[in-house]
């Protein structure tokens, strides 16, 4: 790390796990001559994968951004050539001005973009878990709220239960008590049916006494016929 003052940003060192691939893509760069045989699309898919890798932070980009620039500054021509030899069907012509620092610069600003959107996905991944919270939050509610209305209708089934165990109590109590009221009522209208046998009886038994009574009336009546002129003979001096 380049010395400063005190006051400059300190910047993150480079990680541990990343210093292989950092040499390893600085001598496939020095690999990279006019005549050599090397392929520079392994070089350049080594540049955005390394790039590309969680570990790499700015120090690690500043440098090997860095590295890149120092070697295409002074190898543009050798490296340009084998660029021209290994990619004319799909890179610029060999009168193009475009050469590997302007593909690095390309790809630098290819890292912010896919950065930027990285940034935008940990954003939309932030709001998904922030939606998730307020779904599982409702759901826990709803929940509550369930278990709330299945207590107040079981609560509401057991005095409903009990009011059909009163009811049926009582209706077996006015049952009862009208098997009762019936059979009283059976006894009163037998007793009343014996009541005006009994009264039919003795008006027959007060119409014969009646009778024996006016014969035995009549009877002493024409008996004492005689006996009454007899005493009114006597009174006369007869």
């Amino acid at each position: 790390m380049p010395r400063g003052t005190s006051s400059r940003r300190r910047l993150p060192a480079i990680s541990v796990e990343l210093l292989p691939q950092l040499r390893q893509f600085s001598e496939d760069l020095q690999n990279l001559t006019a005549d050599s045989n090397t392929d520079v699309h392994p070089v350049a898919d080594s540049l955005l994968e390394i790039l590309a890798s969680e570990r790499c932070n700015e120090t690690a980009k500043n440098a090997l951004l860095g590295s890149l620039a120092t070697f295409l500054e002074t190898n543009a021509s050798s490296a340009y050539e084998v660029a021209r030899r290994v990619t004319a069907s799909d890179r610029p012509a060999a009168g193009s001005s475009r050469t590997y620092k302007e593909t690095a610069y390309a790809y630098k600003r290819e890292i912010v973009s896919l950065e930027s959107s990285l940034e935008d996905l940990r954003i939309d991944n932030r709001a998904l878990a922030k939606r998730g919270q307020d779904l599982s939050s409702r759901l826990t509610a709803t929940r509550e709220e369930l278990a709330r209305a299945d207590e107040k209708l079981s609560r509401a089934r057991h005095e409903q239960r009990m009011s059909n165990g009163l009811t049926y109590k009582r209706w077996i109590q006015l049952a009862s008590n009208s098997k009762a009221n019936r059979e009283e009522l059976g006894r009163v209208r037998i007793e009343l049916k014996q009541a005006h046998e009994k009264a039919r009886l003795n008006e027959a038994k007060y119409r014969n006494l009646n009778v024996e009574v006016n014969g035995a009336i009549d009877t002493l009546t024409r008996s004492s016929e005689p006996l009454r002129h007899s005493i009114a003979r006597s009174n006369y001096g007869w």
